[in-house]
């Protein structure tokens, strides 16, 4: 860390070596790239998104530090290092909030659930603007403000000194203030010495303090928190929750969160036992919400699935996986009033009879269907040939395990009509045993997923007709 002494006028590096020495914070500027929240953004996303892909891919040629990583968590190795950017200036602190803030996600251990609720807190929070004369909390500069620590008004007034003293030392970065000299040779500040830095760039932003003087030379002390809270909630576009199960207060901290996430696109709940109706109305009621998952939460009903349709008709997601209390009737809603969705799940274990192929066919006609999970559900051949045909070519991926009434019909429609077909998902089929139209899909690169007995069917159909079939299921 470079550390700048105002009274010396030296620049230091984190090893103690000089770098340099300046006669006036004039002759400190930064390049105007880094004053662009363009560029900044882009160097930020950079830090953020570079330590997760390393992760995953030992090449990062494909990288790309842009919109591309947009619904991908950020790691809390990269959470570490954003940190620090939120201390460089106005403008990278501004910046790094929206990276922070933007997807978040919490796991299931008790530590990661407490910081939900404090974050759940924090963010239905509405504080208004404050005036002090001249207390100023220590806790008031702009990287403290950005993580909602509390203002602190017990403090002494030598620490107020130190507070407003650090303040006139703290350089801004993109700073093209023209005064003649603004280095201090005392150790002590009065109150009526300091004055707002000027700047004559429209483009720079600057390290300011939130507070200013009155016409009475009085120190009146603005509070920044309503604006940080307002940058949170504007820029939040991801939730992400996972296994959250036994602390039942989840509800009211989803409830505190949804109220204000006016801009939230994706909300992700996963196997979350006590989430129920309440949790996730809050949510659907701003109509932004373009992915919907909840996946395992099996207290969720009908009501919310139907007021998501009324509300999200910019859908795109909507996966209710082993949610038995979700019936046709919110799905016929779904497949009338959200016809960009290309992605559904309502694979189940039990509770079959709820999903059938009364409203998978309104899926099939009135969607954009892409990837469609029935696992489990009541379907039957009449659902899977009215599928091929309207879907055909367009239709990627789709689980019918456990779809017993399924027959050679439903297999024999998909290979002729979803050439673009890349998975197939039929264990527990087994009025299937057309092994020469598996063979085509196998020929095709379709990833098929079969249960033991019908996999030694296929091996035994294969070696009687001298063929040998490499059968690839889909990674999970």
């Amino acid at each position: 860390m470079t550390l700048i002494d105002f009274e010396n006028n030296d620049i230091t590096n984190d090893k103690g070596i000089v770098l340099k020495a300046f006669s006036s914070i004039d002759k400190l500027k930064t390049h105007f790239a880094l004053g662009l929240p363009e560029i900044v953004t882009i160097i930020l996303n950079h830090v953020a998104y570079s330590i997760n892909y390393s992760k995953n891919s030992n090449n990062t040629s494909n990288y790309n530090s842009g919109s591309s990583k947009d619904c991908i968590g950020i790691s809390k190795e990269a959470l570490s290092q954003l940190y620090q950017c939120l201390f460089v200036n106005q403008l990278w602190q501004d910046c790094t909030t929206r990276i922070m803030y933007r997807n978040l996600q919490f796991n299931e251990d008790k530590s990661e659930y407490d910081a939900f609720v404090k974050f759940a807190s924090t963010f239905a929070d509405a504080p208004v603007l404050q005036q002090q004369r001249p207390n100023i909390p220590t806790y008031c500069t702009p990287a403290s403000l950005a993580v909602a620590n509390p203002c602190d008004n017990n403090n002494s007034n030598n620490n107020n000194d130190e507070q407003l003293h650090s303040y006139q030392r703290m350089p801004s970065l993109s700073s093209t203030s023209t005064s003649t000299s603004t280095s201090t040779s005392s150790s002590s500040l009065s109150s009526s010495e300091y004055r707002m830095p000027n700047s004559k760039s429209q483009y720079f932003y600057t390290m300011t303090p939130p507070y200013h003087y009155d016409y009475n030379n009085d120190l009146i002390f603005i509070d920044e928190r309503p604006y940080r809270l307002d940058m949170y909630r504007r820029t939040l576009r991801t939730l992400t929750l996972r296994k959250i199960k036994e602390f039942t207060s989840v509800t009211q901290s989803l409830q505190q969160v949804g109220k204000h996430a006016f801009r939230l696109e994706r909300l992700e709940l996963y196997i979350c036992d006590s989430i129920t109706d309440d949790s996730v109305l809050p949510f659907l009621t701003h109509g932004n919400l373009t992915h919907l998952t909840l996946a395992g939460c099996y207290q969720v009903t009908d009501a919310v699935i139907t007021q998501a349709a009324e509300s999200c008709r910019n859908l795109v997601l909507l996966d209710v996986r082993a949610c038995g209390l979700i019936s046709d009737t919110s799905i016929t809603e779904i497949a009338l009033k959200c016809p960009k969705l290309r992605h559904l799940n309502v694979g189940r274990v039990r509770d079959r009879e709820r999903i059938s192929t009364a409203s998978i066919n309104l899926i099939a006609q009135h969607t954009q269907i892409a990837v469609l999970g029935l696992a489990g559900c009541d379907i039957t051949d009449e659902c899977m040939l009215l599928l091929a045909h309207h879907r055909n070519k367009e239709l990627e991926r789709i689980s019918v395990n456990n779809c017993r009434r399924l027959t050679n019909k439903s297999v024999h429609a998909f290979v002729k009509q979803c050439v673009n077909l890349a998975v197939f998902e039929m264990k527990e089929c087994h009025l299937v045993d057309d092994w020469e139209a598996v063979a085509e899909m196998v020929k095709r690169k379709v990833l098929l997923t079969l249960c033991e007995q019908q996999n030694r069917d296929c091996v035994e159909w294969a070696k009687a007709h001298g063929r040998t079939l490499h059968v690839r299921a889909p990674l999970k």
